[in-house]
């Protein structure tokens, strides 16, 4: 896969755009107006919709692939390619999910390319996300049974198909709604919801040790 710069967001030859590395406050312009503004030549506008995106970006690639440095190079390729193709977004409110979406084609073509198995660490999951309050809200205590519940939700996610894998992962770890999903899918909301339920159900079989005895000791 070409990668057009290192992640560094640093300036790049082909894109042409500058995101300092330090961590700080966006100014909260919505995305449509930072579009519209880099689509007039604002490079600065989007450095903002970098800085808003890389980090949650990052974290749906890296749990598809579990590779940092291939995470990382897809990033930074994504915000390369939606710059580059700016132009193309007809709809300048639909910049996250068209980013994603770029992100998600990279991330199939870096499957078919390497034909591996992928696994995934499940810490944004660890929250209120909707399968752990579909799963009972299970809370657990001490750092062994937590690290015991990461390793086998790694285990198993990594188990799931393919597209059951990527709908839980845009829904629960990303938030994006059901409708996002099917675009970004391209399928029915439908087979979403159908995606969703059946990565869930399989999740909470394969999980039915953890969680019972969770129940248990409540």
């Amino acid at each position: 896969m070409a990668i057009c710069c290192k992640i560094k967001y640093t300036l790049n030859k082909s894109s042409d755009f500058i995101v300092n590395n330090n961590e700080g406050s966006c100014v909260e312009e919505p995305d449509d107006v930072l579009v519209l503004r880099s689509k007039n030549g604002a490079k600065e506008a989007f450095d903002i919709l970098v800085q808003r995106y890389r980090d949650s970006l990052f974290r749906f690639v890296y749990h598809n692939l579990r590779q940092k440095e291939d995470a990382e190079d897809i990033t930074q390729e994504s915000f390369v390619r939606a710059y580059l193709s700016l132009y193309q977004l007809k709809d300048n409110r639909l910049f996250k999910s068209w980013l994603f979406k770029i992100a998600l084609n990279l991330i199939r073509d870096n499957e078919r390319l390497a034909k591996r198995k992928h696994t995934i660490s499940l810490d944004s999951l660890e929250g209120d996300r909707e399968f752990f309050a579909d799963a009972g809200d299970a809370e657990v205590e001490g750092n062994l049974e937590r690290e015991e519940l990461r390793k086998r939700l790694e285990k198993e996610i990594t188990s799931l198909p393919i597209e059951l894998r990527e709908a839980i992962t845009l829904r629960d770890l990303q938030g994006f709604s059901y409708e996002e999903i099917a675009r970004l899918l391209r399928c029915s909301l439908g087979t979403v919801k159908s995606r969703l339920f059946n990565a869930r159900k399989m999740l909470r079989e394969k999980l039915r040790d953890i969680l019972e005895d969770e129940k248990d000791e409540l």
